[in-house]
């Protein structure tokens, strides 16, 4: 993580946590709060503003209800069709692990297409025996959120690939890490 705020990111989350309380009532508004602020710290202005406040808030809130129940050592991961712009969406809960974003970003890219927008937070989560989130807590274990949007693929059955693909890729990984000495 950068040691101290870039220009601007500082009123950038301040803003987004304000829409995510606005969004929410009571202590789900400031869970998903604090977890937006978490969620784009080490992004930079530049990537902000590639996207609307209410979109931000709205990726990161949707990832952060994707990633609500998770047992260790399973991904979860899920490939979301095209939005009103045309772009697809990867997004990932799983065990940090390394090279996630780059074999996740080749296998994307073999598809054929282009990726348009990239934001990885690893976080660091409590969660109940149940895998159920409880909170972000800095001796959580940390797990790897990453969030993709790239190019519209031509059909159906293109994102059940790179569904397939990808969940091939994350337990080749598994096995690496796991079996690294």
């Amino acid at each position: 993580m950068r040691a101290e705020a870039e220009p601007g990111q500082t009123q950038w989350l301040a803003q987004l946590a304000a829409l995510a309380r606005a969004q929410r009532a009571g202590t789900d508004g400031e869970n998903l709060a604090g977890f937006v602020g978490a969620y784009y710290q080490t992004a930079s202005v530049a990537t902000l503003e590639l996207r609307t406040p209410e979109a931000l808030v709205a990726t990161a809130a949707g990832h952060f209800d994707f990633a609500q129940q998770r047992q260790p050592g399973i991904a979860k991961l899920r490939v979301l069709p095209p939005d009103a712009r045309g772009l697809a969406a990867l997004q990932t809960v799983v065990d940090d692990m390394p090279f996630l974003v780059d074999s996740i970003s080749i296998a994307i890219r073999e598809c054929g297409v282009q990726i348009d927008w990239l934001v990885h937070p690893i976080l660091h989560v409590a969660r109940d025996p149940h895998g159920a989130w409880d909170e972000l807590a800095d001796d959580g274990e940390a797990e790897s959120l990453i969030h993709i949007e790239f190019e519209a693929l031509a059909d159906a059955a293109q994102y059940v690939a790179l569904e397939q693909a990808v969940l091939a890729v994350l337990a080749d990984i598994r096995c690496v890490v796991d079996d690294f000495s």
